[in-house]
């Protein structure tokens, strides 16, 4: 706390004090002022550096969706063509058993 009293002498006239005072004042408040700008600087770094990283890992999570979005679309195609491949073979396994049957009934017959 500031002792006000300590600053002014005894015949010093009360615009002298009052002046003395709120010269005191204006410097306390001047100082206050650089407090707060100097927090306001270190707050709005660090605001920008972790608004940075935020980008970045933004960026590296749409890189990494992108390169995800292809693989599935790559798996999406095979599948699609795997199941191709099991439906024609499925349709020559029911030729296959079709002519065995017809073999199977055009032998029972001859014998």
């Amino acid at each position: 706390m500031i002792n006000i009293n300590a600053h002014f002498s005894a015949g010093d006239t009360a615009e002298s004090r009052q002046l003395a005072q709120l010269k005191i004042l204006y410097d306390a408040r001047g100082r206050r002022l650089e407090e707060i700008d100097k927090e306001y600087r270190v707050f709005k770094e660090e605001t920008d550096r972790e608004i940075r990283i935020l980008k970045h890992r933004l960026a590296l999570t749409e890189d990494e969706r992108t390169g995800m979005s292809g693989s599935l679309e790559n798996c999406q195609q095979l599948l699609q063509e795997a199941q191709r491949q099991r439906d024609q073979k499925d349709g020559q396994i029911s030729t296959l058993q079709a002519q065995i049957k017809s073999l199977t009934a055009a032998k029972e017959e001859v014998c």
